[in-house]
């Protein structure tokens, strides 16, 4: 099992619903993968960024975040409402459940807890971002069976 992997597919697979449900009009965007503000697309954007672990015996604790930013947005309400619709969905206890690379459950899931913190607003050149950030544990037990 590639756990490292597993749990980046399965926190990019929600990043990925959640925009596709809530912010259509966005790119999809690896904030990790551009470590240059300027070669991120045009436009709106939603992804995930600083994924990572730590594992102590039995006891897996992810921390990760996803971010939003957003253009030609006056007074800044698109990226709010979509901050709040985000923070809405990620609250403590809720599970995002595990899937492999394949796409397959693993028997899973990342349980969020606190804290749950939303970053205050910066902007970097033209468009303003905003990130969630999040902590959860995973079942490491239920894992190494599978």
């Amino acid at each position: 099992m590639a756990l490292y992997s597993d749990l980046t597919s399965s926190i990019i697979k929600q990043i990925e619903l959640f925009r596709q449900a809530h912010f259509p009009a966005a790119s999809y965007v690896d904030w990790d993968e551009h470590a240059d503000i300027s070669t991120l697309p045009q436009g709106d954007l939603c992804g995930p960024a600083g994924i990572g672990f730590t594992q102590e015996d039995a006891k897996l604790t992810v921390a990760f975040s996803y971010g939003l930013a957003t253009v030609d947005d006056q007074h800044l309400f698109r990226l709010r409402q979509k901050m709040g619709l985000l923070h809405s969905q990620f609250q403590p206890q809720t599970k995002i459940p595990l899937f492999n690379s394949a796409g397959n459950p693993i028997g899973s899931n990342i349980t969020i807890i606190t804290p749950v913190t939303v970053a205050p607003i910066s902007k970097a050149q033209v468009r303003t971002l905003q990130f969630l950030t999040l902590m959860g544990l995973v079942d490491f037990g239920a894992l190494t069976t599978n």
